[in-house]
């Protein structure tokens, strides 16, 4: 463990997972509590290769706001981001076998966490990975939030610009098989938890109507969730920081999910 630069009162601490001879980095802050305490696995978005992630973790999904309403944060670096080594894949194979493998073999055996109260937390292309992991993960989540998400990567990929498409093409090999493995959508079927899917109505980098179609499928299945689509917002959501955040605890408390233990 190492322990890092404090941010805001509390520090993050790091942590080095190998998977498959890779170097995953991995952040985890926890309250001020003996307790044990509940915990959100947040997974990142778009964040620079080679460059710390901790001024993206530091802002992004507010993390501090949990951490200080007693939440402890565990934020796996995926692969190809940050210093974390491997092959960005966009929530393709290699990526999720490091998440499982950070989750079975790191997470739950972190001090005074408790395995009852996980909370899976994904933003943007991290939502997708998350509403992924949230069918085919080693451990029982109580809850899932999924933030400004794709969960149909066929039709993300082509509503994107050509420039868009051409970064795709540099992480994966474009197939059907890679399009229907990186579409959660078509096996929300498998889903054991509760959700919150969160998106901005002026979102411009992920259109807003692939949460509406998340909406619609989990509907027809019968699998408990909330939809709220925020008015005049984009992809960060930051402008209503103050209406999302509630939104957010008030789905946790409802779940019984915010007592410390």
């Amino acid at each position: 463990m190492e322990s890092l630069k404090p941010v805001v009162s509390t520090s993050f601490e790091k942590y080095i997972h190998v998977v498959k001879g890779k170097r995953i980095e991995n952040y985890f802050v926890r309250p001020n509590s003996k307790k044990k305490f509940p915990v959100i696995l947040y997974l990142h978005g778009w964040i620079p290769s080679g460059y710390s992630s901790l001024p993206f973790l530091d802002s992004s999904a507010s993390l501090w706001e949990y951490v200080l309403r007693d939440w402890a944060i565990f934020a796996p670096i995926l692969p190809g981001y940050g210093f974390s080594e491997g092959v960005q894949d966009i929530s393709g194979p290699e990526t999720v076998d490091v998440v499982n493998s950070c989750i079975r073999e790191l997470l739950i055996n972190l001090p005074n966490v408790d395995e009852t109260k996980l909370v899976l937390y994904g933003f943007s292309r991290g939502a997708n990975l998350a509403a992924t992991i949230a069918t085919n993960s080693p451990v029982n989540f109580s809850a899932a939030i999924f933030q400004s998400g794709y969960y149909d990567f066929r039709r993300r990929y082509y509503e994107e610009s050509e420039e868009k498409r051409r970064m795709v093409d540099k992480e994966i090999l474009v197939s059907e098989e890679a399009f229907n493995l990186r579409s959660p959508l078509f096996r929300m079927d498998r889903l054991s938890c509760p959700v919150l899917i969160l998106h901005g109505k002026n979102d411009i980098i992920v259109n807003a109507s692939q949460s509406l179609t998340l909406d619609q499928e989990l509907t027809r299945l019968g699998k408990p969730h909330r939809t709220v689509i925020f008015d005049n917002v984009e992809h960060y959501l930051d402008p209503i920081k103050n209406v999302w955040i509630p939104t957010v605890f008030e789905f946790l408390e409802e779940l019984n999910l915010r007592k410390l233990t």
